[in-house]
């Protein structure tokens, strides 16, 4: 039993159709791109398996339980985290505070401890301060922690974004353009970071364009053309299928 399946999803936006008939597992400590042309369907596809939009038809299951129509809330309870194309940090919130927003399956405070502000209040505070920075640190954060997220560049605003999705000790990391942006330094510490998350078991679901990125991490590459699936395989296979040469890379030396 794969650990994420996805069958036959289908979206529709009014008459048009953005998501039609996507299927694709995605196995423990995998990473599974999805490459594909400006409004092939991926975010959308991304946005069914998060529970943001309820497909109209398919099914998604983790580890065979279905969660399709769960709340995000519930699906991340699941064990899925996702970043966004379009960052979604609190601006005027620190960087270490938007990380701790991703401890909230970890942390139970009692109301009462709260509002007395309880020694196991206290301690619960410090312990979630603690493991934000830590957080932060894997991520590659190098600014103040207690930096307000909104006045930090975008490389740094990724990384808090990164942070606060590991914080949330996910089994499915979902990524929506984690590289765009990013110069050559930062897309650099991305690859060793994907590939340390990789390394203790988590799978890795990714949209990206930069497909040197994707030719160098991804174990299997799922192409959408027009909400269509149109390839799935390696990525050496991928780059030579003349499918996908015509729907999107254009030339199979330029994906080299």
């Amino acid at each position: 039993m794969s650990l994420l399946s996805v069958r036959d999803l289908r979206l529709s936006f009014g008459g048009l159709t953005v998501v039609n008939g996507v299927s694709f597992d995605l196995e423990p400590a995998e990473i599974l791109a999805v490459i594909g042309p400006n409004g092939a369907g991926k975010t959308s596809a991304f946005n069914c398996v998060t529970g943001v939009y309820r497909p109209q038809r398919g099914s998604v299951t983790v580890d065979g339980r279905p969660i399709t129509g769960l709340p995000p809330s519930r699906i991340a309870g699941l064990g899925l985290a996702r970043t966004f194309q379009n960052l979604r940090l609190f601006p005027a919130m620190s960087a270490e505070d938007n990380v701790r927003a991703g401890l909230h399956r970890a942390t139970r405070q009692a109301l009462w401890d709260v509002l007395l502000h309880t020694p196991r209040y206290r301690r619960s505070e410090r312990e979630s301060l603690e493991q934000a920075r830590h957080w932060l640190d894997v991520a590659g954060y190098e600014g103040d922690p207690g930096q307000p997220a909104g006045t930090l560049p975008y490389g740094e605003q990724r990384r808090v974004e990164l942070a606060r999705a590991l914080a949330a000790g996910p089994r499915v990391l979902l990524l929506d353009e984690p590289a765009a942006g990013l110069n050559h330094a930062e897309r650099s510490g991305l690859v060793r970071l994907i590939r340390e998350v990789r390394s203790t078991g988590v799978a890795v679901l990714m949209i990206e364009h930069d497909m040197g990125l994707v030719l160098e991490l991804a174990d299997r590459v799922a192409v959408l053309d027009r909400g269509r699936k149109i390839a799935d395989g390696p990525p050496d296979e991928i780059r030579t299928d003349q499918a996908v040469i015509d729907a999107y890379l254009g030339d199979a030396d330029a994906a080299a």
